[in-house]
């Protein structure tokens, strides 16, 4: 029994790349045989500015400024992943995709916004219209950014496709209860493949490079993250580090980390995290550092968790900046009950689409 991660792999962003490795890494553990499907969704690819582009004297500006550093991390990104030996042997063209389906028993769709229409181009293929009815079909953590236009001809679509899956889990609770009632079953609300990884498991992934340096992190800077983490720098008599591929911020160190160790590493080693990413928010939760979380966009999906994870009060958009420390005796048994609550369904999931695939 095969089965083939559809996701966003081809990618310069960190958040993508974990979600992707983890999942993978945690359907292996589970003892099947696994890969990540590498398809070619020209849209995300583009988006994930990839590639250079030099069609206009602005265009050229702006990789100069900012894209040479994206494509450099996504260069290593996909080191990465080719080191964990998880992409397909074949690269897929939405038009090959059918050959895929020849390669795996049951088909998974990953996290990441995978269901946002307008990163993907309306591309149904992250709802698995290529693949035949005898063939498994799972989604599991999900995300659509925001709520779908019901009645639209894309979600009339996706939500055909998705009635034919074996089982649906998404990553926001919020769309758990949405799409229960459009598809008239059970959707349920899972943890983010980065959580079915122990944090041991992420220990054997972090460079020990920022181990020895004394500094809070600012990654994604939105809100107040920057002004807050100066002054919170300032009590404690530590640096400000900046993730930064763009224009330098004055009297901080900025950083254009190309590596998903050294990314970690900055986050594991940090006094304090300042992120408005969902990715930074929950790494910081892993690693058991002092955070505080900025809500940029797709609000919820950030709200939900803390509120489950009882760090509601680490939201700045709705708490007075503090020094106190998060007492994580309380918060990491949550951590480990979702995990195994998510990892119990997926297995369960995997079984059901097994027994589709046999019968």
């Amino acid at each position: 029994m095969k089965i083939g991660i559809l996701t966003f792999q081809r990618t310069s962003n960190f958040g993508s790349m974990l979600q992707a490795f983890a999942l993978c890494k945690a359907v292996r553990d589970l003892g099947y045989d696994c890969d990540i499907v590498d398809y070619t969704c020209v849209a995300v690819e583009d988006r994930e500015a990839l590639h250079p582009n030099f069609t206009s004297l602005r265009a050229f500006a702006k990789f100069l400024l900012f894209d040479r550093k994206l494509i450099a991390k996504g260069k290593e990104l996909l080191a990465f992943i080719n080191k964990q030996k998880m992409l397909s042997e074949k690269r897929y063209s939405k038009s090959e995709l059918k050959k895929a389906c020849e390669a795996y028993d049951i088909f998974l769709v990953g996290s990441d916004i995978v269901w946002d229409p307008k990163i993907t181009n309306n591309d149904l293929t992250f709802f698995l219209d290529f693949v035949p009815e005898a063939k498994g079909k799972i989604a599991f953590a999900s995300s659509l950014g925001k709520e779908p236009e019901i009645g639209s001809e894309f979600w009339t679509a996706a939500f055909n496709n998705l009635k034919n899956f074996d089982g649906v889990a998404v990553r926001e609770q919020s769309t758990a209860k949405s799409f229960s009632e459009q598809l008239a079953k059970n959707v349920e609300w899972v943890c983010d493949p980065t959580m079915l990884l122990s944090v041991e498991d992420w220990n054997l992934v972090t460079s020990e490079k920022y181990k020895e340096e004394n500094y809070v992190l600012v990654y994604f800077n939105s809100g107040t993250a920057l002004d807050d983490a100066i002054e919170y720098a300032k009590k404690i008599n530590a640096k400000v580090y900046v993730i930064n591929y763009g224009l330098p911020i004055k009297g901080t160190k900025n950083i254009s980390v190309k590596t998903l160790e050294d990314f970690l590493s900055l986050i594991k080693y940090a006094k304090c995290v300042f992120t408005g990413s969902y990715h930074g928010f929950l790494f910081s939760i892993y690693f058991k550092r002092d955070f505080w979380f900025y809500n940029r966009a797709h609000a919820e999906r950030m709200l939900s968790l803390a509120g489950k994870m009882g760090l509601l009060s680490r939201d700045r958009g709705n708490a007075e900046l503090a020094f106190n420390h998060i007492d994580y005796r309380y918060v990491t048994p949550k951590v480990v009950e979702f995990r195994q609550q998510s990892l119990s369904w997926l297995k369960n999931a995997i079984n059901k689409a097994g027994e589709h695939v046999d019968g």
